[in-house]
């Protein structure tokens, strides 16, 4: 049986008793920081696929750091070992629960446009934030997929602590207009993609 990750999705079929996870380091290395979150997802709904009828079941993971944690954990179906260094990675580093995300993408037909938009925008909002102690603002850059049907798109990522409410006010407020350019205002984002 090959597929795709939807395999992984609940199918149930009683004579699969071999499934391989290939590449899954593609998924881990994502720019997201729920990256390491989805490869522990992915590793442990495709190991679920095995064995799930009279047979024994065996999962085989091709990857090039199978010390990672994430790896480790799903492997193991150790949802705690996960939860445990993930938490911790994310305190580290300010990501969610631990602070709220906000990320604003500037999509135009011309590079430049969106550019431009993006950094009129984080210079406005830099200036509306002055004073917030607990948010980080982030420069205007390319979003990690940086074209998408012929747009170019730019980000604005914000890391906001208690604040979280006024600053969201705040980033609604602002107008840049361009009519060469979309503004998706994208509060508490699924993804950084």
């Amino acid at each position: 049986l090959i597929g795709t990750q939807m395999i992984a999705k609940g199918h149930h079929i009683d004579s699969v008793t071999l499934v391989g996870v290939l590449g899954i380091d593609s998924t881990l290395h994502l720019p997201d920081f729920r990256a390491p979150e989805r490869a522990f997802q992915l590793i442990t709904q495709v190991a679920g696929r095995a064995g799930r009828g009279k047979k024994e079941g065996h999962v085989l993971i091709q990857t090039n750091q199978p010390e990672h944690y994430a790896i480790q954990s799903g492997a193991n179906h150790d949802f705690h070992m996960f939860q445990q260094e993930e938490s911790e990675n994310r305190a580290s580093l300010e990501y969610p629960p631990y602070s709220q995300l906000i990320v604003i993408i500037f999509s135009s037909l011309y590079e430049k446009t969106a550019k431009i938009t993006a950094e009129k925008f984080h210079n406005e909002l830099e200036h509306c934030l002055k004073d917030e102690t607990a948010t980080d603002l982030y420069p205007a850059m390319p979003a990690p997929i940086e074209k998408i049907r012929n747009h170019f798109r730019y980000q604005v990522l914000l890391k906001v602590g208690k604040n979280y409410t006024h600053v969201a006010k705040v980033v609604r407020s602002i107008s840049i207009p361009n009519k060469y350019c979309r503004v998706i205002i994208d509060i508490e984002p699924k993804t950084l993609l």
